[in-house]
């Protein structure tokens, strides 16, 4: 991934990166087990353009990898009635 090749990292877009990241993750729940240290890391350097932690940068490397894994089948029949709503108003 393109951000996690850079020596100092905009942590405003990482933090969007990381929310397009939980967004897909939504239907592979598993998945969140990743972060960690990529929430510490926005959490002390928000708003700053700083070095790249190693544990930040690899969690990067491996939900960029692992986000083929985060699908839905929707032929198992759970209801009859599917229902899908946005959170956004």
């Amino acid at each position: 991934m393109y951000l996690a090749e850079q020596e100092l990292v905009d942590v405003a877009a990482l933090e969007r990166v990381l929310g397009h990241f939980t967004w897909a993750f939504l239907v592979a729940r598993p998945l969140y087990s990743i972060f960690s240290s990529i929430y510490e890391y926005i959490r002390i350097n928000q708003g700053r353009c700083v070095p790249w932690w190693p544990s930040a940068r690899a969690e990067l490397d491996l939900e960029s990898r692992l986000v083929h894994f985060a699908s839905l089948s929707l032929r198992r029949t759970v209801a009859p009635l599917l229902l899908v709503t946005d959170a956004e108003a």
